[in-house]
């Protein structure tokens, strides 16, 4: 398997929605579970079907000034008011990678929308510089998260909300698929 490139590129889904992630992989959400959370993670899914190695973070980087102007300007051309943070790997491996990369694109007219599962916390002093950029963090939860991850992950959209636009991001997956009623 191989691992994902460090240069940071913008992506557009089938959906039309954007993502600029500042990394790729998710160590810590394929610590414990072969398959990603919950054993049915959707980006490690999608990662193992083009040979892409989940279980390891790779940060992405801009590789020069001109390829940063060069995103910049294809983030402020996009018709949707919002770019994501956090759809091939979780911005909480590495917070002060994804403050840079905030600030070095703080002159786009859009909303980043960061997604995480907050396996490493913010710290006070990177939300009141997230506090400075129309930020929205979507606090990625669960119902099949441990009590741990889960008391962590409220705790941390309650405390988010003082500095910024603060959502929770209901996960789902497909389970008890062997039920035919659809009655669980």
């Amino acid at each position: 398997m191989r691992e994902f490139a460090n240069k940071i590129t913008l992506t557009k889904n089938f959906r039309g929605v954007y993502d600029l992630d500042t990394s790729k992989g998710c160590c810590s959400g394929m610590l414990n579970n072969p398959k990603g959370c919950y054993n049915d993670c959707y980006a490690a899914r999608y990662s193992r079907k083009y040979g892409y190695d989940f279980s390891k973070t790779s940060f992405r980087y801009f590789t020069s000034e001109s390829h940063k102007q060069s995103i910049i300007k294809q983030i402020n051309k996009i018709e949707l008011p919002f770019v994501r943070i956090g759809v091939t790997g979780d911005p909480s491996e590495n917070w002060g990678h994804v403050m840079k990369v905030i600030n070095d694109i703080s002159e786009c007219n859009k909303e980043i929308v960061i997604i995480t599962k907050h396996w490493k916390n913010l710290t006070t002093k990177q939300l009141i510089e997230l506090s400075k950029h129309n930020i929205c963090v979507n606090t990625s939860i669960s119902a099949l998260d441990s009590i741990k991850h889960f008391k962590n992950r409220l705790k941390q959209y309650d405390r988010i909300k003082d500095y910024c636009n603060s959502v929770l991001r209901i996960i789902s997956c497909d389970f008890n698929k062997t039920n035919l009623t659809g009655l669980y």
